[in-house]
């Protein structure tokens, strides 16, 4: 019989910033198999733990990794990566390095049985992008082979794009269920770039844009907005535009440093775009690209590493940012923050010391967890 023991430590805060009273719950777990996973599919593949097992006949160590979802608890090897699952079924994919191909696997939930499969390049991507298990491969390069593919998920071919006949260096893109939208760019130092559309995986426009002398940041897509991040090819300097879903520019605004981890955050509810640095955030309103409000977040080391994640119907940032030693592979400081996205008030502040790894952030619905490699801590905000 599996013993397994929880340590649970429960700690009540009750806060007042700037006239607004939160209350703050924070609970620290020591199981990862414990973990409530969000309702919001794409992240169901964010916790995974390894376990080492004895093979008793061999007896040897044997490293598997165990996901629950659902009540049930899938196991999968060292060659293998899970991407997906809802209540019917999961898919695997496994490498193939020394034919450089990878298999994605589709199991039965219930019965793990084996139920079809596809072999794709091992350079693609692939990403799911409804809770159906429709999925888009996304092959990068020069070359005619090279687009984007969209499959529902008994592998069937719906449809694919190509934004330059021959492939293209550099793409992004963000979808909700099957609508998308793609940036493209044939090559690094390529004057345009083209943007593309697309309803029920069908492309509905695409324009191009001419833009010397940048590189692809991000996009993003929300409230009939697109919003583009684009980077100076020295990596001084940036520029964020916006455009309507017809690809008309609204506005852009050039900004003086690199953005960190070249990501945008957008709240489609408070059509504010969030832009995080080095040393600070900035955000701007989503219609004009004026600045609402600044926040200083500066830290001991030149070397930062930052997460964060709207949270709440995108009424906080949480923003968790660490110092890190080049020279020992530290990351020490870990400071968590929890801003009001409307003011940039801060309204929670807590560090917690060094940690193992990056500390990640994974949200539900009303709570979410700080994660590190050995720890995990959940936090729930209340008003």
């Amino acid at each position: 019989m599996k013993k397994i023991i929880f340590l649970y430590i429960l700690t009540v805060l009750v806060i007042e910033t700037y006239g607004q009273k939160i209350s703050i719950s924070k609970l620290e777990i020591n199981d990862y198999l414990k973990i409530e996973y969000p309702s919001d599919f794409k992240q169901n593949n964010y916790l995974i733990k390894e376990i080492s097992r004895i093979k008793n006949s061999e007896k040897k160590k044997q490293v598997l990794k165990e996901i629950q979802f659902e009540n049930k608890t899938i196991s999968i090897k060292t060659d293998e990566e899970y991407l997906f699952s809802n209540k019917d079924f999961y898919f695997i994919q496994k490498f193939d390095s020394e034919n450089y191909k990878k298999e994605l696997i589709k199991y039965d939930i219930k019965s793990f049985a084996r139920i079809a499969s596809k072999e794709f390049s091992i350079e693609g991507k692939i990403e799911f992008v409804n809770k159906d298990g429709d999925f888009i491969f996304i092959e990068y390069g020069s070359g005619e082979a090279f687009g984007y593919f969209f499959y529902s998920n008994d592998f069937k071919l719906i449809n694919s794009y190509k934004s330059y006949d021959h492939g293209f260096q550099f793409t992004d893109y963000e979808f909700k269920g099957k609508d998308l939208v793609i940036i493209s760019q044939k090559k690094h130092a390529a004057n345009s770039f083209k943007i593309s559309v697309f309803k029920d995986f069908n492309l509905t426009k695409e324009s191009e844009l001419e833009y010397p002398n940048f590189s692809i940041g991000d996009i993003k897509s929300s409230n009939n907005n697109i919003t583009v991040l684009l980077n100076s090819l020295d990596s001084k300097y940036g520029k964020v535009i916006s455009l309507n879903k017809d690809l008309e520019l609204k506005w852009e605004k050039q900004i003086n440093e690199r953005i960190y981890a070249n990501k945008l955050i957008v709240s489609e509810i408070n059509s504010k775009v969030i832009l995080a640095f080095k040393n600070k955030i900035e955000c701007l309103e989503a219609k004009g690209g004026n600045i609402n409000w600044e926040k200083e977040i500066n830290g001991n080391q030149t070397v930062s590493v930052l997460s964060k994640e709207l949270f709440n119907n995108d009424s906080y940032l949480i923003l968790n940012k660490a110092d890190y030693k080049e020279e020992t592979n530290e990351i020490n400081n870990n400071i968590l923050r929890i801003i009001d996205i409307n003011t940039g008030n801060v309204l929670f502040e807590e560090n917690n010391g060094s940690s193992k790894g990056k500390l990640k952030i994974l949200k539900n619905e009303d709570f979410f967890y700080l994660i590190d490699k050995d720890k995990i801590q959940k936090y729930q905000i209340s008003k």
